[in-house]
């Protein structure tokens, strides 16, 4: 159990307003076309987006696109507006716990906008996992973004990437699912097939098949990245095959 001085800060102030720009570019194809989206997805700290595409990993093809988006869209009113928006700058560095500077203001800041570029970037980097936490439990905007994604996969041919793709334009199926990646799942559907909602946490029967399945199948451009994967049962799972069923998200009201 990770001790409480590890748990990750929650910045809210800003979380839904970037949450809701993230969601409305997905939405948004003739805004941000396919070629763009697909650029969006590279990481600057991972050079192959195909390795994450292939094998789940923890820096997740969501997270770069967060912290991509809300570079682009800062950087360029940094270079168009950065004297009419200094005071949400300053709010959104404070907000994140960093030490906003005395030149932030509109008589100063022109002759200061790198520093402010790379001071936005890092409160973007510290935002990110909280914009990603909310929108990973927003199964029907995951299901959107692989959408975006499988246009990205169908494109490549077996021999540009022999190592991750098993055909033209479809990802290898892992053999094993990281422990990590179940427990987030499980937890974030809550024990509940995402198709039919039965409840298969365990603590009604001892006899009870967990699958993680694929919302976008890999025929059909899927990737193995944890933002396609959903909780469902054994027979849901067997009985879905190649095709794409994606029940909407439900929930059990407080009261």
């Amino acid at each position: 159990m990770r001790e409480i001085s590890h748990l990750d800060p929650r910045y809210t102030e800003f979380m839904y307003l970037f949450a809701d720009y993230t969601q409305e570019q997905v939405d948004a194809p003739d805004d941000i076309s396919d070629f763009y989206f697909n650029d969006i997805l590279e990481d600057e700290n991972i050079n192959d987006v195909y390795e994450r595409v292939a094998k789940p990993c923890k820096r997740t093809l969501l997270h770069s696109f967060i912290a991509n988006l809300l570079n682009g869209s800062h950087q360029y009113i940094i270079k168009k507006a950065a004297e009419l928006e200094c005071d949400r700058f300053s709010r959104l560095i404070s907000h994140v716990e960093l030490q906003a500077p005395p030149w932030l203001n509109e008589d100063e800041v022109g002759d200061h906008k790198e520093e402010l570029r790379k001071l936005c970037h890092a409160a973007i980097t510290r935002i990110t996992p909280t914009v990603f936490h909310l929108l990973f439990s927003d199964r029907n905007f995951l299901f959107k973004f692989q959408q975006r994604v499988a246009t990205y996969i169908r494109t490549p041919e077996f021999q540009q990437h022999p190592q991750f793709l098993l055909n033209d334009g479809v990802v290898k199926r892992i053999s094993r699912q990281p422990s990590w990646l179940k427990r987030a799942v499980f937890f974030r559907d809550q024990g509940r097939c995402q198709l039919c909602s039965g409840e298969i946490s365990g603590l009604n029967s001892p006899n009870i098949s967990v699958h993680l399945d694929h919302m976008v199948p890999l025929a059909a451009g899927g990737s193995n990245d944890p933002t396609n994967f959903q909780l469902t049962c054994d027979h849901c799972n067997t009985s879905k095959g190649k095709k794409v069923i994606v029940a909407p998200a439900r929930f059990e009201p407080y009261w």
